[in-house]
């Protein structure tokens, strides 16, 4: 991962601490942030495995896979698309 991006997550992390001890934000809400930190780091990783795959059909069929993912979790906690991502790809 990049050190902008990684960088720029550490900010999110902690504005939204900040914002919370001033009472900005509610303490479900920085959970959810640092949860969507979480979700867009490990996905990060993720596509940098996937995308040094030589086979293009096997490459895009991890890309498929983790898009799948992604969707089917859309309404769901945040941690069980982390935990479903562990499972297929570590």
């Amino acid at each position: 991962m990049d050190g902008l991006v990684d960088l720029t997550y550490q900010v999110a992390s902690f504005m939204a601490d900040f914002k919370a001890k001033y009472n900005l934000l509610k303490s479900h809400e920085v959970e959810e942030v640092k949860d969507k930190i979480a979700l867009s780091k490990n996905l990060l990783l993720k596509i940098d495995v996937i995308m040094k795959i030589n086979d293009e059909m096997e490459r895009n069929e991890k890309l498929n896979q983790l898009t799948d993912i992604l969707h089917k979790n859309r309404g769901d906690r945040v941690v069980h698309a982390l935990n479903e991502l562990d499972r297929r790809y570590i």
